[in-house]
């Protein structure tokens, strides 16, 4: 008796899961946003510096969780300055992870790049190599 119960309730538990409509995760992205030219002693110092100038950039302007990873467009640009000295500017689109679609959220494919979808251009088929153990001694004797 307790096991039908069990199973009518796992049954109806499953059902529910089944009709109920799924939640997806969706990714939201701001507009690009220019970080401040920074200098640095080093390029990687440079560097380093105008991350942590974007990563503020997209906090104030809301996307508290961005990371400069999940940046859309991203473009970290250097040029070297006189003495070792670097400056750097970070560009890209801030995006955050929601696990609900905000409110008014219109989902839409996403777009393929013709180099998506371009055939791979394959090598020339040959004849394989004969194998050199097993291969007969060629006939002039050498």
């Amino acid at each position: 008796m307790i096991h039908r119960a069990l199973g009518a309730v796992i049954t109806l538990g499953f059902a529910a899961l089944v009709i109920s409509p799924a939640a997806a995760a969706v990714r939201t992205c701001s507009e690009p946003l220019v970080g401040d030219i920074v200098v640095g002693k080093s390029e990687l110092a440079a560097k380093k510096a105008a991350l942590i100038n974007w990563t503020e950039k997209a906090k104030v302007a809301g996307y508290e969780t961005s990371l400069w990873v999940t940046a859309l467009g991203r473009n970290l640009s250097c040029t070297k300055l006189g003495k070792g000295a670097f400056e750097c500017a970070a560009v890209a689109r801030a995006c955050v992870i929601k696990q609900r679609a905000p409110e008014g959220f219109e989902v839409t494919p996403r777009t393929v790049k013709q180099s998506d979808t371009e055939a791979v251009p394959q090598p020339a088929a040959t004849e394989p190599a004969a194998d050199p153990v097993s291969a007969p001694p060629p006939k002039d004797g050498t």
